[in-house]
C-alpha cells in the first residue's frame, strides 16, 4: 500500500517523462545484450545519438542554409532521453521523479512540461554555438537543469515569504556548479599528465549547456509559475510598498 501510495503521488508529467527515459533506456539495454534485433541491435545506441542526439552541426546547416525540417527540428527535444548507459539514465530518471514532484505538486502540468522542454531547446541552441560540430549532446541533464531553475525560483519566492535569506535558494546550483568545475579541472589535468582525457573535455560544453539550461528555468518560471507574470510583479510590489 505505501509503494502504491508514492507511485500516486508522483505528478503525471514527471511520471510520464521518467518513464520515456526508462522505456528508451530499456530498449537500449535489451538491444545491445542482443536480445533485441539480434546481433543488429548492438549498435543501436550509437544509432539512436547519431538519429535523435544533437549535433552543434545540425544546428549551423539550419541556420545557414534555411533548412527547418522536422528531421532537425525534433533533436532540441529528442535528446534528453538518450543516454549513454543505464547509470546516466536511472540517475537522470531519478532526479525528474525528485524535482518534477516537487514542481508538479504545485504547478500546472503545462507550466512543469515547459520547464523541461524550453531549457531542453535553449540549452541545445547554446551548446550548438559553442562546441565542436561532431559534438553530440544528449541525456536529460540539461532540462533538469531547467527544473533545478524552477525549483529554485519556487524556493526564493518561499524565502522570501518566511523572511529569510533568499540567496539559499541558490545552494543546490552552486554546489552542483562547484563539482562541474571540479571534474572539469579533474579532466584537464588527466590530459597534461597523459593519463587520457582531452585537454578541452566535452564536460566544459555540456556544463555550458547545463547552466543555460538553468537560467532558462529560473527566467521562465515567473512566466508559467502559479498566477504566471502578473502574480509575481504584484508580490514584488507588495514588498516595496
Amino acid at each position: 500500500m505505501e509503494r502504491e501510495s508514492l507511485l500516486n503521488d508522483i505528478p503525471n508529467t514527471a511520471a510520464v517523462l521518467a518513464l520515456l527515459i526508462a522505456g528508451v533506456e530499456i530498449l537500449m539495454q535489451l538491444a545491445g545484450s542482443g536480445v533485441l534485433a539480434g546481433a543488429a541491435g548492438i549498435g543501436w545506441r550509437a544509432d539512436t545519438v547519431t538519429d535523435f542526439g544533437f549535433f552543434p552541426a545540425v544546428q549551423h546547416e539550419m541556420f545557414t542554409r534555411g533548412l527547418f525540417v522536422p528531421e532537425f527540428l525534433w533533436r532540441y527535444v529528442t535528446y534528453p532521453f538518450i543516454h549513454s548507459g543505464f547509470t546516466h539514465a536511472f540517475f537522470a530518471m531519478a532526479i525528474v521523479l525528485a524535482l518534477g514532484k516537487f514542481v508538479g505538486e504545485r504547478w500546472h502540468w503545462a507550466s512543469m512540461l515547459s520547464v523541461f522542454v524550453v531549457p531542453s531547446i535553449v540549452a541545445a541552441m547554446v551548446f550548438g554555438a559553442v562546441a565542436p560540430e561532431n559534438w553530440p549532446l544528449y541525456g536529460a541533464y540539461p532540462p533538469i537543469y531547467g527544473l533545478i531553475g524552477a525549483f529554485s525560483y519556487m524556493m526564493w519566492m518561499r524565502l522570501g515569504q518566511t523572511g529569510q535569506n533568499r540567496w539559499r535558494a541558490f545552494s543546490m546550483i552552486g554546489v552542483l556548479l562547484i563539482i562541474q568545475v571540479m571534474w572539469g579541472l579533474m579532466l584537464k589535468i588527466f590530459a597534461v599528465l597523459g593519463m587520457g582525457g582531452d585537454a578541452t573535455p566535452m564536460v566544459f560544453y555540456v556544463g555550458v549547456a547545463d547552466m543555460a539550461g538553468f537560467f532558462a528555468g529560473l527566467l521562465l518560471s515567473p512566466l508559467v509559475g502559479p498566477g504566471g507574470w502578473a502574480a509575481f510583479v504584484n508580490r514584488i510590489r507588495q514588498r516595496s510598498d
